[in-house]
């Protein structure tokens, strides 16, 4: 530079001694210029070094956090790797593991955003030394530009020879710094390359190790799955072995048990078969007694069909009126406990009302308060110590009511006859009696076993006082009303075979009672004529017969009792059977 420096000097000097003073000002002011250009020139290519250098320790610095940020995330995969592979849910592990994860993953999302805002601040160095670039490249033109116009050969040329050599300058530090970073690169692989080597490695060799143990607990497995199978295989063939005997069993018992009952439904057969032929022959038996009496078979047999009818007939009336006093003695009893529920329920009302009417007024208060006080003390009066000559008053030498000792055995402040009442409020209270022992009965049990008092028979004893004093009057009056309707007077109804009309002295309910049961199984029973306007009557009026009806109806029933007690006769093939009678057999 210095000799470059002297070289233009001596131009300078030349030019000034032999040049006019016109071309002389150009020339000075060529060279204003050209410094101009030159300090700009020299301006954007420091301003270009110092973003290039600001961009590799950037790039540097994003190397770094990208490297940082790749182990965070092998860690949180190895983490998160763990955690997989144990067969109890994430929620059943352990919390430590867990929060190791938690841990892990804040710093692998800290290291992420870093790494953006690291890549956001890279790629602004970048833009930045790309504009440095550019504004260096037009510098470099405007000189190139300018040295094209100037008159000064030497000038230009020497412009032109340092523009070229800072051209090749540059462009030796451009490869110089490409050759690092080839070399950089091609290091940084080669030791990626042996880190993988390693990594495939380890990889492998800690498979193997897995295979190894996977194959031993695979071989156990196996054995324990055989021996297991074996196992059941035994207790199945067992259980089946024992099924099928029980099978046996029960059909060799079912074969037995048919036998038996084959045979005894033959023995009871054979005895209905005996039943039924000796039936048969006391049939024919009387049916020759009593023609040998001259009398007819057949009517007598349903003389007596009618007799039996007559009797069920009675039975089912008597059964009938029974359960309709049942009813209306329960009818009766929940009637008259619902009234008597009325009624408690209006003396309740009605005292409530007089309580209330009895609590309005200062009057009314302070008498019973008076009542309370005078009830509460012992000597059973209003005022204590009305002189007021004594030093103080000791509630529990005044009152009736047991303080914090009593049932402990240190009350011996309060007097024995104020203890005596407060022990008769308190049984009274818990409603125990005075006789009895309650905890410390097991102390006199020897005892009560020589009397021969027994904790059954004291229950029952208690039971039974409880049952007498219980609404005695109320069950006396309704056992008398029972008692009442148990045996009512008159012939029982159904006795003369007809039951066309019922005798039946009493009440009038137990009667329509009676006639609605005789309506209900014979609907010709019912006579309007007979008096009982009580009984239920037929939603459709009773039509009255005609003469010509009732004679009709009269015919038709002696012709159906003629059937009855003579017969009819016995027409077969046109021909008249006159022979003796028999029963019939498909």
């Amino acid at each position: 530079m210095a000799d470059k420096q002297v070289k233009f000097k001596m131009t300078d000097l030349n030019f000034r001694k032999n040049v006019d003073p016109e071309k002389r000002r150009n020339a000075n002011k060529s060279i204003i210029e050209l410094n101009e250009l030159k300090s700009e020139y020299r301006k954007r290519k420091d301003d270009a070094e110092s973003l290039t250098k600001l961009l590799q320790s950037e790039k540097e610095k994003l190397k770094e956090i990208t490297a940082q940020v790749e182990e965070a995330r092998n860690k949180l995969s190895a983490a998160q790797e763990e955690i997989d592979a144990d067969y109890l849910p994430e929620g059943a592990q352990p919390r430590a593991r867990i929060q190791a994860r938690d841990v892990i993953l804040a710093q692998v999302s800290q290291a992420e955003t870093s790494l953006m805002a690291q890549r956001s601040c890279t790629a602004k160095v970048s833009e930045d030394v790309l504009e440095a670039e550019r504004k260096l490249f037009e510098a470099d033109r405007n000189i190139n530009r300018f040295a094209e116009t100037l008159e000064d050969t030497m000038l230009a040329i020497a412009t032109i020879k340092e523009l070229d050599k800072e051209k090749a300058l540059k462009l030796s530090n451009m490869e110089e710094e490409t050759q690092k970073r080839k070399i950089a690169d091609k290091k940084a692989a080669d030791e990626a390359l042996e880190l993988q080597e390693k990594e495939l490695n380890a990889f492998k060799a800690k498979q193997a190790k897995i295979s190894r143990h996977l194959q031993t607990e695979a071989k156990n497995n196996l054995s324990q799955s055989h021996k297991k199978t074996r196992e059941t295989t035994a207790k199945i063939k067992e259980l089946h072995d024992l099924k099928q005997q029980d099978r046996t069993e029960a059909v060799l018992e079912l074969k037995t048990n048919q036998n038996a009952v084959r045979a005894e439904v033959a023995s009871l057969a054979d005895k209905h078969v005996k039943k039924v032929l000796a039936a048969k022959q006391k049939l024919e038996d009387e049916k020759d007694a009593m023609l040998a009496k001259g009398l007819n078979p057949y009517v007598e047999f349903r003389k007596k069909e009618v007799e039996d009818e007559a009797e069920r007939r009675e039975k089912r009336l008597r059964d009938a009126v029974e359960k309709n006093k049942e009813e209306l003695a329960i009818r009766l009893k929940k009637e008259e406990q619902f009234f008597d529920k009325q009624q408690q329920a209006e003396r309740a009302a009605k005292e409530y009302e007089m309580k209330f009417r009895e609590s309005q007024g200062r009057g009314l208060i302070e008498e019973k308060n008076s009542n309370y006080i005078t009830k509460r003390t012992s000597a059973h009066v209003e005022v204590l110590d009305p002189t007021g000559r004594a030093a103080r008053v000791d509630p529990s030498q005044v009152t009736d009511i047991p303080d914090y000792s009593f049932g402990l055995g240190k009350s011996s402040r309060i007097p024995a006859s104020n203890m005596k009442k407060i022990t008769e409020q308190v049984r009274e209270s818990l409603k125990v009696d005075k006789d009895e022992l309650g905890e410390y009965r097991r102390l006199v049990t020897g005892v009560l076993k020589k009397a021969g008092i027994t904790d059954d028979e004291k229950d029952s004893e208690k039971r039974i006082k409880k049952s007498i004093s219980f609404d005695e009057p109320v069950k006396l009056k309704d056992m008398t009303s029972l008692e009442g309707l148990a045996s009512p007077p008159g012939a029982m109804p159904g006795i003369d075979l007809s039951a066309t009309a019922i005798n039946f002295a009493g009440n009038e309910l137990e009667k329509s009672s009676l006639l609605k049961i005789a309506v209900e199984e014979d609907g010709d029973m019912y006579d309007p004529s007979g008096g009982i306007a009580s009984a239920k009557k037929s939603k459709y009026p009773t039509v009255q017969l005609s003469k010509f009806e009732r004679d009709a109806l009269d015919r038709a029933k002696g012709r159906h009792r003629t059937r009855i007690e003579f017969g009819t006769e016995q027409i077969a093939g046109g021909r008249q059977f006159k022979g003796q009678a028999f029963v019939s057999k498909p």
